[in-house]
């Protein structure tokens, strides 16, 4: 926004004077190395290597991994538009729709988004919710993971078995 006073120039033009900026231009937002955020991506290297050992004994469909980084993918970029809008003082992303993504399994990339871009890290509002998504998404996952593995036919080998007879 600005802020100016209506004049004429020297031939009577309309022109702006004394021009202010109402909103300070910052900074895009920055990604940042810390402690917290190589904890986080430490700890989404952990649950995707176990999801990823899921889908090779034959419990997930290879599917699953592949959906976790994409919804990781976009709530990351929701994350980083959602602090850019915050510093710029715009429109931003609704709680909600952060935290049905994270919900469907794009928790990994707000947990990394939360901690390299200090956004939505400190609010117990917004963490204690997110926190409650990340566990409903993994017993989800655990529970599906049951109910695929008891309804694959025993003909169906899985990556493990696969491997240990062809040994």
């Amino acid at each position: 926004m600005l802020r100016y006073i209506p004049g004429t120039d020297d031939r009577g033009r309309l022109q702006a004077l004394r021009v202010e900026f109402l909103v300070e231009v910052t900074e895009p937002a920055h990604f940042r190395w810390t402690l917290a955020t190589w904890g986080a991506l430490i700890f989404v290297a952990l649950f995707l290597m176990a999801l990823l050992a899921t889908v090779f004994v034959g419990k997930l469909p290879f599917y699953i991994p592949l959906v976790s980084i994409l919804l990781s993918s976009i709530l990351f970029t929701e994350y980083q538009h959602d602090k850019k809008a915050a510093q710029a003082s715009r429109w931003r992303t609704a709680e909600n729709r952060l935290h049905l993504l994270s919900l469907l399994g794009g928790w990994p990339g707000a947990l990394v988004a939360q901690q390299g871009l200090r956004h939505k890290s400190r609010k117990t509002a917004f963490l204690v919710p997110f926190w409650i998504t990340v566990i409903l998404n993994i017993a989800a996952l655990g529970i599906f993971s049951n109910v695929f593995s008891a309804l694959q036919s025993p003909a169906r080998v899985s990556g493990y078995e696969h491997f240990r007879s062809s040994h």
